[in-house]
């Protein structure tokens, strides 16, 4: 599934979602619980750290690794943005950490 919003020209890149937070900055679960995506039975569990951070791009949808362990692209002449939110999940309702 695309998620592209057609009237302003924007899409979500779909292989970048979020990740886990702990002693170290990216750790499990590697990708965030993904509902647009029908066979992702995962969820979130009590305790857990994680970030929800959508990639926004005026082009492609998804992005390549450029091999040295940090750098990601698109196809050139496109913009891309990126933010971040870090979440404690609990028994009631979330914990955002970042505004």
């Amino acid at each position: 599934m695309c998620i592209r919003d057609r009237r302003n020209r924007f899409s979500i890149i779909q292989d970048l979602a979020g990740h886990g937070i702990g002693r170290h900055l990216h750790e499990s679960p590697s990708h965030v619980p993904d509902h647009s995506k029908g066979k992702d039975r995962r969820r979130f569990q009590r305790g857990m750290v994680l970030t929800i951070e959508p990639f926004l791009s005026t082009g492609p949808t998804y992005a390549k690794d450029t091999g040295d362990g940090w750098t990601l692209v698109t196809a050139p002449g496109y913009w891309n943005a990126q933010f971040e939110h870090t979440w404690i999940i609990t028994d009631g309702e979330p914990i955002v950490l970042t505004l």
